[in-house]
């Protein structure tokens, strides 16, 4: 496979798989301003947001996301060593030892649920205790279908097909905004009960009915085979760094559950919007070429793997800093234009666009720690990212605590982003130790550029915007956004970095096009 070949499969992939996320996230979008029309900011929002903290920590806990990441490279080995059935055999496996201990802990969190969230969100009143309860309640039995869903996405992934899971979250929040609409009379309860059945039929039923005529699944509890044990070991690693991320977000609303009251809702609306080109570009690109860097590292072709991976950082980092300048400088207008319909006014569109902004900084970053966890994982090298990643959580206890004692819902925020920040440094830097034909130095260079070349965009559309605001709100924001993106772009090309190029090719000129503005 040459490199131009290569480069148009995985173009067209992480196309497919950001066309799908980005479908997907607007999606997101109407159920959280659904959400927000309806509820607003308060005791029911915080309640919701904060149910989803213990069902995510079993998720992890039971290594749902880890297994899914660890079986990729390893069912494409056996796939490349034509051992297919192998792979099918250790899927049996974990599928039957994993669901029955995953059903035990359901059932146990599910009579322990009272002392366990009032235990993990000591500052909520009784009334928002109770309501976190019940829907951490409801909640709980989807990590079930969450769980048997990642890894049959992993072997949709391993075999490079890439429309189903990306289309499986659509399905999820659509589900969500359905059912919380049909029992909105009921409060937040018609939005647990729509994430419930949304994840049996998005990311379980569909998957599941996308590889029904492949799959070759039989009841197995063989915990001493050989290649279970093997693919355990490498999946615990990833396991306790899932579960640092999900600590990084329960302390967060921890430490907001003291706050006053809406500060978790705030803090949620601020973080999915984050998220967006977080999960467009960064999410959908690491699911494209995790399968390669996986094939590569099995077929010992080290400088295509290193190529690979230098082009995936740089275009990632370039994109998500074009979205972070855009968010921080039109912070405030892009929360009004989302959010502030219904119960959600103009103090809650406030205090959402500070944290936003806070947030809005590490977005390069939080993307490219995404990417660079990939590198270690097609590796197998799984350990690296956990421990540092454990390190990164002892570093926010102190911050938490003495930022948002300081600064109150923007600390938590601030902390956040100093945090992302730490560990894409220190997970950049110690890959070297691992993959000695990776080329830091030029990776380094290109980064550094595009960091400064963002911070002087950005601050120059800041500063210009404080002198226009007596225009209308929604003017200043259609307007300001489009001078951004042009002027943006044609200052770009003068720094000079792969990252552009790659970008003209794989998004601008087929936007272009789209439009005709562009010859073909």
């Amino acid at each position: 496979m040459d490199v131009y070949f290569l480069m148009k499969k995985i173009t067209i992939a992480s196309l497919l798989m950001t066309s799908s996320l980005l479908l997907s996230r607007i999606i997101g979008f109407l159920r959280d301003a659904t959400i927000a029309s309806k509820f607003g900011s308060g005791i029911q929002t915080d309640a919701y947001f904060a149910a989803f903290t213990l069902p995510d920590f079993l998720n992890y806990l039971v290594a749902g996301g880890a297994f899914s990441l660890t079986f990729i490279p390893i069912f494409t080995a056996y796939i490349v060593n034509k051992e297919e059935d192998k792979g099918w055999k250790l899927y049996s496996i974990i599928i039957s030892i994993m669901t029955v201990i995953l059903v035990i802990a359901i059932i146990i969190l599910e009579i322990l649920a009272p002392q366990i969230v009032k235990s993990m969100f000591p500052g909520f009143d009784k009334e928002t205790l109770e309501r976190t309860i019940l829907f951490t309640r409801i909640v709980l039995p989807a990590q079930l279908f969450f769980y048997n869903g990642g890894i049959i996405s992993a072997i949709l992934l391993s075999k490079k097909r890439f429309l189903i899971p990306a289309l499986a979250p659509l399905i999820y929040n659509i589900s969500i905004i359905i059912f919380g609409l049909i029992f909105a009379s009921y409060g937040m309860i018609g939005f647990s009960i729509g994430a419930l059945i949304g994840a049996f039929i998005g990311p379980f039923g569909l998957q599941f009915w996308a590889l029904r005529k492949e799959v070759k699944f039989s009841i197995n509890f063989n915990i001493k085979d050989k290649d279970f044990i093997s693919f355990f070991k490498k999946s615990i690693p990833i396991m306790l760094g899932l579960i640092l991320i999900t600590l990084d977000d329960w302390l967060s609303k921890r430490y907001g559950s003291f706050l006053d009251k809406g500060t978790i809702t705030y803090l949620n609306n601020s973080r999915r919007l984050v998220l967006v080109p977080i999960g467009l570009f960064a999410q959908a690109n690491a699911q494209a070429i995790l399968p390669f860097l996986s094939e590569f590292f099995a077929k010992n072709e080290f400088k295509k793997f290193s190529e690979l991976a230098r082009k995936s950082l740089t275009l990632v980092f370039f994109i998500t800093a074009f979205a972070s300048s855009w968010f921080i400088v039109f912070h405030s207008e892009i929360i009004r234009l989302i959010y502030q319909r219904g119960a959600f006014n103009v103090y809650d569109t406030t205090v959402t666009g500070n944290i936003f902004l806070m947030l809005s900084l590490s977005i390069p970053f939080w993307a490219s720690i995404i990417i660079i966890s990939r590198f270690y994982y097609a590796i197998h090298n799984t350990r690296t990212p956990m421990t540092i990643g454990a390190v990164m959580t002892l570093i926010s206890l102190p911050l938490y605590s003495l930022l948002s004692s300081m600064y109150q819902a923007k600390g938590l925020a601030l902390t956040i982003s100093t945090v992302k920040i730490l560990y894409f440094l220190t997970l950049i830097v110690f890959y070297k130790k691992f993959n000695k034909d990776f080329e830091l130095i030029p990776i380094v260079k290109d980064l550094f550029k595009i960091t400064i070349f963002f911070i002087l965009i950005t601050a120059i559309f800041y500063l210009g915007k404080t002198k226009l605001n007596n225009l209308n709100w929604f003017l200043l924001l259609a307007i300001g956004s489009f001078l951004q993106f042009i002027i943006t772009l044609f200052l770009v090309k003068y720094i000079k970095v792969d990252a552009y190029d790659e970008f003209k090719k794989k998004y601008l000129n087929k936007i272009l096009r789209k439009f005709r503005l562009m010859k073909s």
